[in-house]
């Protein structure tokens, strides 16, 4: 009684198209991690660092600087005004963190799918951070307008 034969010349691999399991016939394998095509077309556009730089970062980024610097400057006005600039400044603050939930949630899938756990873990843990930061603006936004309607009877 002979077992299988643990050859390692043999080519008894398929030869041709590699059909998935799961999905449509494909023509060839996916790029390895350390082929060096892979690396140039993921090296592809404008960088900061190790950072691709997008549009959606772009805006993210604008839309963040711009919505502190508004609640900074709206906690140097000194009028009957202070109060609504506030609500309206955490207001636009938790606006633009739930925009970076949204888009962590979408960067967790992806790096989830890509089958890339370590960075999924981190995107999950910020985009969590982001959502907190979201409901406390919107919160206190909510707090600032009602204490505002409030003293105006």
């Amino acid at each position: 009684m002979t077992g299988p034969s643990f050859d390692l010349d043999r080519q008894d691999q398929p030869q041709g198209p590699i059909r998935s399991q799961a999905g449509p016939l494909r023509n060839q394998a996916r790029p390895l991690d350390w082929d060096d095509e892979a690396i140039e077309d993921d090296r592809r556009g404008p960088r900061l660092g190790p950072i691709r730089i997008t549009p959606t970062k772009v805006i993210l980024a604008v839309a963040v600087a711009g919505s502190i610097g508004f609640g900074l400057y709206t906690l140097t006005v000194r009028d009957a005004n202070q109060i609504p600039l506030l609500a309206a400044g955490l207001t636009l603050l938790g606006l633009v963190f739930g925009m970076l939930t949204v888009a962590g949630v979408i960067a967790t899938y992806r790096a989830g799918s890509d089958e890339q756990a370590v960075r999924a873990m981190f995107l999950a843990i910020g985009a969590g951070v982001a959502s907190i930061v979201t409901l406390g603006c919107l919160a206190g936004a909510v707090l600032l307008a009602q204490l505002w309607t409030s003293g105006s009877r």
